[in-house]
């Protein structure tokens, strides 16, 4: 029956056409979930690099008070 034949041909191609696009989603998903893990890296490397330099000045300034005189191994 040419119907049936026509109408698998549809079914077919809206499969695919759904399949297509689930894919598609998951890759923007995945995408999105790296960009997310990268700005989150970015920002706990800029955090780490703040307490960095705030614990530097803050050694600096007790160094100079004479509070602090240790040395560093």
């Amino acid at each position: 029956n040419i119907y049936t034949a026509l109408g698998a041909a549809v079914n077919r191609q809206s499969y695919r056409k759904q399949y297509a696009s689930d894919l598609q989603k998951y890759n923007d998903n995945i995408a999105d979930g790296v960009n997310r893990a990268a700005a989150r890296n970015t920002a706990r490397k800029q955090r780490v690099r703040q307490l960095r330099a705030g614990a530097n000045k803050a050694e600096a300034i007790l160094k100079q008070d004479g509070t602090l005189t240790l040395t560093k191994p």
